[in-house]
């Protein structure tokens, strides 16, 4: 969008907006640092009757929020898991993150144990250098699979601290079967 003013004059000018319609102009203003204006227009897709918001005009929402730090506004639609792996890849601040796992937390446990989140949200918490937020994270997952486990041994490993991914790698190597983890044994 590079002319955001005409862009909204020929957006207004539709005679039927579709999703397709709403979803790229909330991602333009986005895309041309303009939160604010994002959120207002999804607030307007809210309130018309010709189009319902999809995963694609949630996420852009939710990441206009996290831009603007409104991360309590409602949103009137249960995000995927896609979504939240999204939303965690832009996130460049703590407090952000804290708000969006809250968020996550809020709406819905099975987020909260979904090895894709848990393996994005522990990578985003390592790379703000919060470890014990992401081993926290780590340790309250219910099922802890191999993705989720290498992305906290990966986590310790780039904040140099090699002692805890030994450790942690060697603990689940003496739970898991010989053969899986040291073949050739």
């Amino acid at each position: 969008m590079a002319n955001p003013p005409v862009a909204r004059h020929l957006f207004d000018r539709f005679p039927r907006l579709t999703t397709d319609l709403w979803n790229t102009k909330i991602i333009g203003f986005i895309r041309n640092n303009m939160p604010d204006q994002a959120i207002l227009l999804y607030a307007r897709m809210l309130s018309s009757s010709t189009s319902l918001p999809d995963h694609f005009a949630y996420t852009s929402t939710l990441r206009a929020c996290a831009e603007t730090r409104q991360l309590g506004m409602k949103m009137r639609w249960k995000p995927n898991v896609l979504c939240f792996m999204e939303l965690f890849r832009i996130i460049r601040d703590v407090r952000n993150a804290n708000a969006l796992y809250g968020l996550l937390i809020t709406i819905g446990s099975e987020y909260a144990h979904d090895k894709f989140v848990v393996s994005t949200t522990v990578h985003v918490y390592s790379k703000l250098g919060e470890l014990d937020s992401a081993r926290k994270i780590f340790d309250q997952c219910l099922e802890r699979s191999t993705v989720i486990r290498n992305s906290m041994i990966k986590a310790y490993v780039q904040n140099n601290r090699p002692v805890e991914a030994l450790e942690l790698f060697l603990e689940f190597a003496v739970k898991s079967d010989k053969h899986t983890c040291c073949p050739g044994r």
